[in-house]
Order: structure tokens, then C-alpha cells, then sequence
């Protein structure tokens, strides 16, 4: 970004444009009033886009002197230039900066100088840079500035007066042993008469003795200073970095500048950052998408994997039932491949006839398969043919026939039943006249055949 400075003195103003090889006039013009230099401004808008605008001005209104404050703290320095400027000027409005002169006297008090300026001729040029987004570096006095450069190579070792000219005016600075500004006065036109600078060297020399007991005198290269060119002088004060405490603008614009400029960058690095996270995130959301369909791909196989698997344990339950009714007649009849299948139930039930004995006759048989396991729960009602059978006795024979056949009884159970209430002998030995025998029946598969 360049540097363009204006240079506001009396009522020429002038812009220039930095460059590597010294400073360029862009152009010039007439101005008495802020407004007046905000018309030229705009009227040259375009050699200021995306640049840096620097102002020096030296006008009629702009004060400067000296002000000794005592070594305390910087905010009560603060406060006592303020009250002190308030007492100088009244109630007019101005801007106004101070900067420690640094003399190196170990003093009670320290110099510092004071310049100010009338608030009417800086807020319409600081509005306008806010208004026109131009990088703005604020406002300084055209003679500090000037007395803050270097005084070249050829001048005299000491205290001294200096001469140094620029447009149409000269100035002479005053400077002590160490090369610090004292103070300086303002000479109308391009003086080149040496009695004339010397007779304004002499009052000046009578200021410095009385604020600081030192009476520099004129320096003997002053044909030298007074013949620079103004390009190479202006292009010193567009290197030149001037401390923040010399800008005239008032503290409220200043703020107001940093936060038009922190939007501006904040907006550019927002614009960067959408871009590389447009950059960084569409090949994820690609990636996602990509990811999304694989994922989809895979539920709908893994729904048909899964239906499948469901089909497969109805088919496996299904079987299950069937294998156990086949399990309660495997190898219980030798059959060919062509006859029928034989029922569980029949084969069940011949085989527990065949194993009853011939004493007791049955009343009902009752035979139900449990799906879920191969058992099937019995239940028989019966009498004995004579009261003489010993129903116990033929029960038990009843159960080891049944195994013997290849069978396996689990939770046996027997209940007898008397029809006849009497105490009389016959009526005793035939009061058993009924049982019920029930059980849990399966193959046994040890046994293999009938």
C-alpha cells in the first residue's frame, strides 16, 4: 500500500505519491477551508484508492509553544495539559497534541511541546477519509514534522540554528548540543538573504535563552539546507514515522478509524476464511454424500440379509415341530419307503397298550405333544377287571414295561379312587376301583426298536 501525502500550508495544497526513487507531485491547487481541501480531495479520488493519506498542515490557526509539567504520572500529565489547554484557548474547540521534548536535563519539570488546531479544520477531513474508507494516518504540524528530520551530513557540531525551506515559506529550527528541537519560527517566502535569516535568528536565539538558557547561532552551511529541493524533503517526511502523540486528530476519530479499518480487515480475512472453507469442506461434503450412498447400499443388503435370516429361523421352528413328532416314531415300526408315515399319537398309544397289563381295562387315553421339546404328556384313566388285582402291583408293572419298550418316563404320577364307602370285607379288598395314572413320555435313545 503507498503512501500519499497532502501538504496543507496557508492556501496551497499540494499531493504527492512516494515511490523508490523519491516523491511524485500528482497535483496542486488552492484552499483556504477544510471544506475547500475535501473538494480537492474528491476531485483526485482516484489517486487515492488503496493508499495511505498523510496530512502536514501549516495554517494561521495552528498554535504552538511550550509547556513545563512536573515528573509525575502520564494520565496527571494528561490531565494537567488538558486543564491547561482549556485555560489557554478558552472554551473554542481544538485539537491538540503534546510530545516530551527529552532535552536530558535532570529537572523537577519536563518541557513538552504543544501544538494545536482549530477542531473546524480537522473533523470535515477526517469525516471524509471515514466516509471514502481511505487508510488514514492522521494530521500533523508541517514545522514539528520538519524539525524531527535529520539535518543531512554537512552541519555544524553544537548548538545551532538551522534553515530549511519548503514551498513557499522558510523555517528556522533551532536545535541544542544533542540535535533536539528547541523551537522554530515560520519566514514567509524563500529567503535567501543572509542579514534577514540572521536577524530572525537572533530573536529566535533570544526565545531559546530564555526558556532554556541556550543561544544557538545561525549555521554557516545554511545556502546548503535552503537549496534542497522540496521532492527530496517531501519525500523525508513520507519515510518518516512520527510518534501517535503527534497526530492532531482527536482521540474519538482516531477510534473511529481503527474500527472502520478492523471491519474492513475483518470482512476481508471473513471472505478468505469462507473461501478456503469452501475449499477445504465441498470435497467432505462430496465425501460425505459418497459415504451416505455406501451406507444406504449397505442397509438395504443388510435388510435383505436380515429378512432372509428371519425366513431361515421360521423355516428352522417350522422344522423343529417336525422333528420332534419324527423324533416319537423313529425306528418304533419298520415301514417301507411307499407306505404311509405312522402317527406319533397311534404309535404311543399301541405301545402303552401293549405294555398295560391284561387285569385292568382302560376308560380314556389322552395324548399331547409339546411343539417346543420332544415330550408328550400322558394321561390314562382305567379299572382293574377283578377287585382281587392289586392295583399298585400292576401299575409298576405297567411303568417297567413301558420303559423296557424303550421309552423314558419323567414326572410320574398315580391316584386311586374308591366307588364304594362300606367297612365290609369284600367291599375293602375291591375299594380300589379306579386310577389315574399321568406322565411325561420320550424317546429314550438307547432303545432303537419296539
Amino acid at each position: 500500500m503507498g503512501t500519499t501525502t497532502l501538504i496543507w500550508d496557508q492556501t496551497r495544497v499540494v499531493l504527492w505519491r512516494a515511490e523508490r526513487q523519491g516523491c511524485v507531485k500528482l497535483a496542486d491547487g488552492v484552499a483556504s477551508t477544510a471544506e475547500a481541501v475535501v473538494d480537492f480531495l474528491e476531485s483526485h479520488a482516484d489517486a487515492l484508492s488503496i493508499t495511505r493519506l498523510r496530512i502536514y498542515v501549516d495554517l494561521p490557526g495552528l498554535d504552538h509553544h511550550l509547556e513545563r509539567i512536573p515528573q509525575i504520572g502520564a494520565k496527571l500529565q494528561k490531565q494537567l495539559l488538558e486543564q491547561r489547554s482549556k485555560k489557554h484557548y478558552g472554551n473554542e474547540p481544538r485539537a491538540w497534541s503534546a510530545s516530551p521534548m527529552q532535552l536530558g536535563e535532570q529537572t523537577t519539570h519536563e518541557f513538552h511541546f504543544v501544538s494545536s488546531l482549530p477542531v473546524d479544520s480537522v473533523l470535515p477531513l477526517t469525516r471524509w477519509a471515514l466516509a471514502a474508507g481511505v487508510y488514514f494516518e492522521g494530521i500533523y504540524s508541517l514545522p514539528q514534522a520538519l524539525s524531527r528530520l535529520s539535518a543531512g551530513e554537512h552541519h555544524q557540531i553544537g548548538e545551532r540554528i538551522e534553515y530549511t525551506a519548503l514551498g513557499g515559506a522558510g523555517y528556522l529550527i533551532a536545535r541544542n548540543a544533542a540535535g533536539r528541537m528547541l523551537f522554530f519560527s515560520r519566514l514567509e517566502g524563500n529567503v535567501c538573504d543572509r542579514a534577514q535569516l540572521e536577524q530572525n535568528a537572533r530573536r529566535l536565539a533570544l526565545f531559546t535563552e530564555q526558556e532554556f538558557g541556550v543561544a544557538p547561532q545561525l549555521s554557516a552551511d545554511l545556502e546548503m539546507q535552503g537549496a534542497r529541493e522540496e521532492a527530496s524533503i517531501v519525500a523525508e517526511l513520507c519515510r518518516s514515522k512520527l510518534q501517535p502523540s503527534l497526530n492532531l486528530v482527536p482521540s474519538s476519530e482516531r477510534a473511529r478509524q481503527l474500527r472502520l479499518r478492523l471491519r474492513h480487515r475483518a470482512f476481508v480475512v471473513g471472505i478468505a476464511a469462507v473461501g478456503a472453507a469452501a475449499l477445504f469442506v465441498l470435497p467432505l461434503l462430496e465425501e460425505k454424500q459418497n459415504l451416505e450412498v455406501e451406507v444406504s447400499m449397505l442397509n438395504t443388503g443388510l435388510q435383505s440379509q436380515t429378512l432372509l435370516i428371519n425366513q431361515a429361523q421360521q423355516t428352522i421352528e417350522q422344522n423343529k415341530a417336525y422333528r420332534n413328532v419324527i423324533e416319537f416314531s423313529r425306528d418304533r415300526e419298520t415301514f417301507d419307503k411307499e407306505d404311509p408315515v405312522p402317527v406319533p399319537v397311534l404309535i404311543m398309544m399301541k405301545s402303552l397298550a401293549q405294555a398295560l397289563p391284561d387285569m385292568v381295562e382302560l376308560d380314556s387315553y389322552s395324548c399331547e405333544i409339546d411343539p417346543s421339546v420332544p415330550v408328550a404328556l400322558i394321561e390314562i384313566h382305567g379299572r382293574p377287571l377283578s377287585p382281587d388285582s392289586d392295583l399298585v402291583e400292576i401299575i409298576d408293572a405297567f411303568r417297567s414295561a413301558v420303559r423296557m419298550q424303550g421309552w423314558e418316563i419323567d414326572s410320574f404320577e398315580r391316584e386311586f379312587k374308591s366307588t364304594n364307602g362300606g367297612a365290609s370285607r369284600f367291599v375293602q379288598r375291591g375299594g380300589l376301583r379306579k386310577f389315574i395314572v399321568s406322565f411325561k413320555l420320550k424317546a429314550n435313545t438307547k432303545w432303537r426298536s419296539l
